[in-house]
């Protein structure tokens, strides 16, 4: 299945591509299995990322984004 986008979202069933078409350019985006390097995640691997630092966070593991620490993470 083969979903057509204009410049809009629209639900990505699993197993689909996604075509994006602006004028008379277009890409086509391929779902993350077929994809599969380290910047792309599953939905389940992405859930199980998610409910990890939730519980890391919940264990007092996480830090405040305050202003401090943005800066820092800056190098400002």
């Amino acid at each position: 299945m083969i979903i057509y986008m204009d410049t809009y979202f629209k639900k990505i069933e699993e197993g689909s591509q996604i075509v994006l078409k602006w004028g008379n350019r277009q890409t086509v985006i391929s779902p993350a299995e077929a994809v599969k390097d380290d910047t792309a995640y599953t939905k389940e691997e992405f859930e199980a990322m998610l409910a990890q630092a939730d519980a890391e966070f919940e264990a007092g593991l996480g830090r405040e984004w305050t202003e401090e620490v943005r800066k820092e993470l800056m190098g400002l």
